[in-house]
């Protein structure tokens, strides 16, 4: 038996960098292939000089030739074992090569997806938005289930909802960040969103059912100006700004309350909405004069726009392939959605802002619970 002979295929004139790892990776996947034939058809041939010792009244000679068969068998088996260990080490040369990226450049950009059961933060390389590439991920045995992102300049707020606190990161160097500190001050409980505006740092408190405010004029050291509630909230579980107005997530209650942060450290309530659209509504994302809202048990992103920041209308909504959404970010055009219990972040081409396409998906592994998600530009 021979191995069968790979297809003829007409060279590309150039590829790129991933465009070779695929290839290379389809040609361990066809020797691979051709290997488990090889072994399937002498399986084959040893069955039949075996189905043929049944009902032989002189078996001598057909056990005679079994034998020799099965030694031949054997020296192939040997020979596909050579092969295996070949294979084997190719592998693991493509899977080191295509974990050592180019190096990031001005401009470069990086997503950040919190991975609530995996307990880590994945990092892929998201220069090209609609094809995110993981280069690594950390925990430094730090989280026991990191929740939300935010970042400010080169540092990143990791909120960790079962400890109970929030997690500092030096992003000098953005694939291998430095923990720096941490930050509880004895009122966080599941902390379970982040949003910044300006100097100023607001944390969803989601089980004393308030939102805590920090100033973080030093990143590394958050300082806390206070809290607020009002009686408001049950379960205050996603946050966003646009100016002077702030949008809180109350997941239990299904409404969005709207505050005006025009004082950062003293929000004015102002109303809240929901349109009989929401159903247990967590993250949050404003881009131009849209919100969208993670919309959780729904299994919906929500279209509200904004235009009138105070008096947001519902436009629409989408799925696309979404159980159980949870975080947003916007990397130029594509909206990155995260989709809690398919372990993947999907990709929307947002062209048109109120009409969402699906483009495709990235996974972040088994058993990972994306959540929060942040984009990094990376400075020159």
């Amino acid at each position: 038996m021979s191995l069968s002979d790979k297809p003829k295929k007409t060279p590309p004139t150039s590829i790129d960098r991933d465009e070779a790892f695929h290839l290379l990776l389809a040609s361990v996947a066809h020797q691979e292939r051709s290997l488990g034939n090889l072994i399937n058809a002498e399986a084959e041939v040893l069955r039949a000089a075996a189905a043929g010792l049944q009902g032989n009244r002189h078996p001598g000679a057909a056990i005679s030739n079994l034998i020799d068969l099965n030694r031949s068998i054997d020296e192939i088996l040997r020979s596909v074992t050579r092969h295996e260990r070949v294979l084997h080490a190719k592998l693991r040369t493509i899977l080191e090569g295509m974990q050592t990226r180019p190096p990031l450049t001005a401009g470069s950009r990086i997503l950040y997806v919190a991975n609530n059961w995996g307990r880590s933060v994945a990092i892929f390389d998201a220069s090209n938005p609609t094809a995110p590439i993981q280069v690594g991920e950390f925990n430094s045995n730090q989280f026991l289930s990191p929740s939300a992102l935010a970042i400010t300049g080169r540092v990143l707020y990791v909120a960790d909802q079962s400890a109970d606190k929030v997690e500092i990161y030096d992003l000098a160097d953005p694939v291998n960040p430095v923990n720096i500190g941490e930050f509880n001050a004895g009122n966080l409980d599941s902390p379970s969103a982040l949003a910044i505006t300006g100097n100023t740092l607001y944390v969803a408190n989601q089980s004393e059912k308030t939102v805590e405010i920090y100033d973080i004029s030093t990143p590394a050291n958050p300082v806390r100006q206070g809290e607020f509630n009002g009686e408001n909230f049950s379960f205050p579980h996603g946050l966003a700004v646009t100016g002077t107005i702030l949008y809180v997530a109350d997941g239990t209650r299904n409404t969005i309350a709207i505050y005006d942060i025009s004082d950062p450290v003293n929000p004015v309530r102002l109303r809240e909405f929901n349109g009989a659209n929401l159903n247990n509504p967590l993250y949050m994302l404003v881009y131009r004069d849209i919100l969208y809202v993670a919309n959780h048990e729904g299994n919906t992103v929500e279209i509200y726009d904004i235009s009138s920041p105070t008096e947001p209308v519902h436009t629409g909504t989408f799925n696309g392939n979404l159980n159980a959404p949870v975080g947003l970010a916007i990397n130029e055009t594509t909206l990155y959605v995260s989709n809690y219990y398919e372990d993947t972040v999907e990709l929307y081409d947002i062209s048109t802002p109120e009409s969402p396409v699906r483009i495709g998906q990235v996974s972040t592994g088994l058993y990972t619970a994306p959540s929060g998600l942040a984009i990094f530009n990376v400075f020159g």
